[in-house]
């Protein structure tokens, strides 16, 4: 009987001239903002939610006066933005598991870093946990300004408002990043078959 000897495959290699070192602001949110730079500006996330939740939120409260109702709504968004939050967490999970070594070395020859990918969590999760805060804190305050200024309370609303469609607008950008990170790994897979 003869002996099977496997071929070892080598472990890959990374070119580690290409790889910057990371300081601790690049970890930070001001980190990620910077590295957004005027794009932030220019998201459709952003726009969305100005458009939707800024002149949305408008016609709401001038057409349905009234704090009882506008804390009701709000009410609802805090469910709904800390359901999403959840899903951003588990996303980054998912993710972060399906960056290997070969992943990244995919995204360093187009001048990438997995940080560059996994930066858009950092982000939205920081949106959904302003909105989240945001949210807790109209309701908390909201009877108190409500009988200063109904206009401030209407502000405070409109604002609540965009942070919700904002951080749910970029969940949806997270959940393409997700689909496409996923497809391209199972096309990596299936070519690595062949």
């Amino acid at each position: 009987m003869g002996r099977v000897v496997m071929a070892h495959k080598p472990e890959p290699q990374i070119n580690v001239a290409n790889i910057r070192p990371y300081k601790p602001f690049d970890f930070g949110l001001l980190g990620v903002v910077k590295s957004y730079g005027l794009n932030l500006f220019r998201s459709r996330d952003l726009l969305g939610a100005v458009l939707i939740g800024g002149v949305g939120s408008y016609f709401y409260v001038r057409y349905v006066p009234g704090v009882g109702s506008h804390t009701g709504v709000a009410g609802y968004l805090l469910s709904i933005a800390a359901s999403l939050f959840g899903v951003i967490i588990a996303g980054f999970a998912i993710v972060a598991a399906l960056v290997d070594m070969s992943y990244a070395r995919g995204l360093q020859r187009y001048g990438s870093r997995p940080y560059d990918v996994l930066r858009h969590f950092l982000f939205e999760g920081a949106v959904l946990i302003a909105s989240l805060t945001g949210t807790i804190t109209y309701e908390a305050i909201a009877q108190a300004v409500n009988r200063t200024s109904a206009t401030a309370q209407d502000v405070l609303f409109g604002v609540v408002v965009f942070l919700f469609f904002w951080g749910l607008f970029g969940a949806f950008d997270l959940m393409r990043l997700i689909l496409s990170i996923a497809v391209s790994r199972a096309a990596a897979g299936s070519e690595e078959e062949r």
